[in-house]
């Protein structure tokens, strides 16, 4: 559990259909397992990939390029994506479990709750939280949160955490991130 803890909170990714400084570019499809795929784009590295087939558990990390800001800090926005298996949760009992890893964190809030009726996300079977927490170093970030349960049983989470001094310039690619969530 404490590796898996260190992975998951180690999470260095993000990737989307737009480029901070270029507008539109191509996208590449990412997949995990047989359960989830969305679009990233070159910005975003693999820093991890995790896979206990015993436990049917896929971990896969990415990190952005770092974004300066005005101020010439640099802030590197992160992306993760975990299946699982989920065989007879509901969406429900599944998120609120799922929650528990980010209430952790100091100041952690709930923003928004989104589906598939807002638009932007696109699974039926899935909720997401807008969110936001304050880091150890005192970096307010912003967080989106997408839990779903694919028809095959499995649980997915995924997740894109965003310093908040950058997350202006990021908020396009964030939203289309999100918006390219589909199961497979």
């Amino acid at each position: 559990m404490k590796k898996f803890l260190f992975i998951f909170s180690c999470i260095l990714f993000y990737c989307t259909a737009y480029s901070q400084d270029a507008g539109p570019v191509a996208t590449i499809p990412v997949e995990l397992g047989r359960t989830i795929q969305y679009q990233s784009t070159a910005d975003w590295v693999k820093t991890s990939f995790y896979q206990d087939k015993k436990k049917g558990v896929e971990i896969l990390n990415y990190e952005r390029k770092a974004v300066e800001t005005e101020a010439n800090k640099r802030f590197v926005a992160t992306q993760a994506c975990k299946t699982e298996p989920a065989r007879g949760v509901d969406i429900k009992t599944y998120s609120l479990a799922s929650l528990a890893f980010f209430q952790k964190k100091k100041d952690f809030k709930i923003l928004k709750t989104i589906t598939h009726t807002d638009g932007l996300l696109q699974i039926a079977y899935a909720i997401g939280y807008w969110a936001a927490y304050i880091d150890d170093a005192g970096i307010p970030h912003k967080v989106i949160i997408v839990h779903g349960i694919h028809p095959n049983g499995n649980g997915f989470q995924f997740f894109i955490d965003c310093p908040e001094p950058v997350f202006v310039t990021l908020e396009e690619e964030i939203t289309a991130q999100v918006r390219s969530l589909q199961i497979k």
